[in-house]
């Protein structure tokens, strides 16, 4: 099992993202016991924010990997990504998609 930092499962009330996490977390448990897994990791000084958060960071002799979560669907349209929740209603709408948002963070870490 791999060293989980912080070691509790994150909690949900209805927060169906979080949802989502708690079910990668699990599953990112099973990782070898060398690896390690930080979840919700604050990202104080990012490139173009006042600050981030990186979904889940996992370290391991073979590199280190990002993961941005998002639960329910995601669409991208004319260059706006939208969010929806798994009964498919509207959640929000922004420019920066999933993909941008865990490469902000990339640099943030590796700095």
């Amino acid at each position: 099992m791999a060293r989980m930092l912080p070691a509790s499962c994150p909690v949900s009330s209805d927060n169906r993202a979080l949802g989502a996490e708690i079910a990668v977390w699990h599953a990112l448990r099973s990782l070898p016991e060398d690896w390690t897994v930080l979840h919700s990791l604050w990202i104080a000084k990012h490139l173009r924010k006042p600050h981030a958060e990186a979904d889940f960071v996992v370290i391991s002799d073979y590199g280190v990997l990002l993961l941005e979560v998002k639960g329910g669907r995601i669409e991208r349209h004319e260059g706006i990504w939208r969010f929806f929740t798994t009964a498919g209603h509207l959640v929000q709408e922004k420019t920066e998609g999933p993909f941008d948002q865990v490469r902000g963070v990339y640099y943030a870490v590796r700095k």
